[in-house]
Order: C-alpha cells, then sequence, then structure tokens
C-alpha cells in the first residue's frame, strides 16, 4: 500500500514532475502483476488534493468530507492523538473504546481504519499511546473474527444515534464529518458477516439483560443458532414480531463493544 497526504499541493512548480509520478505508480503496479501481489494507492480527499476522483482507495482523515452514502471499500486514517507527531506533555484525549467503536462502524460499512501511533524521536511509543493500543488488542483477542477478514452485511447499522452532521472547522466553515464520540445505547447495532455468519456488534451493554436486534425479526430471516464472543456459555434467545432477542449472561465479556454470533439460514 502507497498512502499519499495532499499530493497535488505538494508538487510545487512542476517538482516532482507528474510525468515522474505516473511512472512511479505504473512501476508499483506492473510490478505487483509481476509478483502476483494485490496492492493499492490511497487516494486521499481525491480531485485536487491528490490523485482524481475515482483512482485507489478513497480516503478520509477522520471522515472529513466523506460522503453520507459512502461504500465499500473506503479507509479512514486517524492519528491516535493530534498532533501527528509527538509532542512533550501530549494529552491523549480518547482512548481505546473510541477507537474500537469508529472501527466498528467503519468495518460495518465496509471500510478499513488507518491509526497512525506519534512514535518519539528514539522512535519509543509512549506509554499513553501503548495503554490505547493494549485496549484495543485485548478487545480483538475476544471480538476480531467479527471484524477482520469480513465483509458488510446487506445493511450496515440500526439504532437511533447518528454519527454523521455537520462540524465547523476552524475556518468557521461548516463541514460534513462523522462524530464517533457519541454516547452510543444498547440499540446501536453494527453488522458484519463471514463464512455464513453474521455478527452483531452492540455498541452498549444492555442493563436490563436483553439485546434486541431489530432488523432480525421472524419474517425476515430464520436465525438457528447465537452466541456471544468472548462467553463460553449458551445463550436463551427467540425471534419476534419484534427481532431477535438475546438474554445476555450477566457479565460483558469484554469492556466496550459487544459481539453476536449468528448462524441463519
Amino acid at each position: 500500500m502507497i498512502w499519499f497526504d495532499g499530493l497535488r499541493t505538494s508538487m510545487r512548480h512542476d517538482h516532482p514532475p507528474e510525468s515522474v509520478v505516473l511512472d512511479v505508480i505504473s512501476h508499483y503496479y506492473n510490478q505487483a502483476t509481476a509478483a502476483d501481489q494485490h496492492v493499492t494507492v490511497c487516494n486521499k480527499h481525491g480531485g485536487d488534493f491528490n490523485f482524481p476522483e475515482p483512482f485507489g482507495l478513497k480516503c478520509y482523515e477522520n471522515g472529513r468530507d466523506m460522503p453520507t452514502d459512502v461504500g465499500p471499500w473506503f479507509l479512514i486514517d486517524r492519528a491516535i492523538a493530534y498532533p501527528w507527531s509527538y509532542v512533550n506533555d501530549k494529552k491523549y484525549k480518547d482512548g481505546a473504546d473510541y477507537h474500537l467503536r469508529s472501527i466498528v462502524d467503519v468495518v460495518s460499512r465496509g471500510g478499513i481504519f488507518l491509526l497512525s501511533l506519534t512514535p518519539k524521536g528514539d522512535g519509543s511509543i509512549a506509554e499513553g499511546e501503548q495503554e490505547i493500543m493494549r485496549g484495543i488488542g485485548r478487545w480483538m483477542k475476544v471480538n476480531g473474527e467479527a471484524i477482520y477478514g469480513t465483509r458488510p452485511w446487506k445493511i450496515h447499522a440500526e439504532g437511533p444515534t447518528i454519527t454523521r452532521g455537520l462540524k465547523r472547522n476552524n475556518k468557521g466553515e461548516e463541514k460534513e464529518q462523522w462524530d464517533w464520540r457519541k454516547t452510543f445505547t444498547p440499540q446501536d447495532i453494527r453488522f458484519t458477516t463471514k463464512g455464513g455468519m453474521l455478527y452483531a456488534i452492540a455498541l452498549d451493554w444492555p442493563k436490563d439483560g436483553k439485546l434486541i436486534v431489530r432488523s432480525l425479526t421472524k419474517d425476515q430471516l430464520a436465525v438457528e443458532s447465537v452466541s456471544l464472543l468472548g462467553h463460553d456459555g449458551s445463550l436463551a434467545w427467540i425471534q419476534t414480531d419484534d427481532g431477535l432477542e438475546v438474554k445476555m449472561p450477566s457479565e460483558p465479556p469484554c469492556d466496550y463493544a459487544y459481539a453476536l454470533k449468528i448462524k441463519v439460514e
């Protein structure tokens, strides 16, 4: 993968010449074809900012300027904490929970999540960043099968919380933006699928112990089995006109988002 950040805005006075850039990209793809490798070029905010719009993999910095109807395939890039480089006494506004809920939402839409660390000058990773990554790793050990190698389902989400809206930038302009800092509810569910299995990932834990997947009513899909990733015991469940109702265990298997593994006919 080759990732560009503002290629066209960096090409000043025909340096580097466009012909050189085209030669490099041609060489990259030709060598990949010869080696039978799958490669891509990340086209961040296509158009005047980078390559022409249809080229490569569409990329949006933390969802900035990303269209509402974005679909497979695209990439979200984000620094683990801003600025993009390390600075003394760096503050980490967001923990592993924010990044994980972003990952779940992005992957459910057919997206790829690229998280940039900010190493110190000696190459070491700050303890605050290590702790965030450990939190992501602990969650992935339990729920990774609902993320890695998955594909979007017929819908990506259900629930009341809207992550799409307008945000005012430092120039005072209102721009379309995605906001993963919202307070999500157990009704906010994201879907992925892999190998004949459907994963329904709830972005909060139901306090009453009952999780309802509204998109799985008994007249929609016939459910054969339901399990909870990270939980060894069986679950009581039933399909009704309201959806798939699942009795959750007394304790959650992880800290943030909770993945049901559902086998359907």
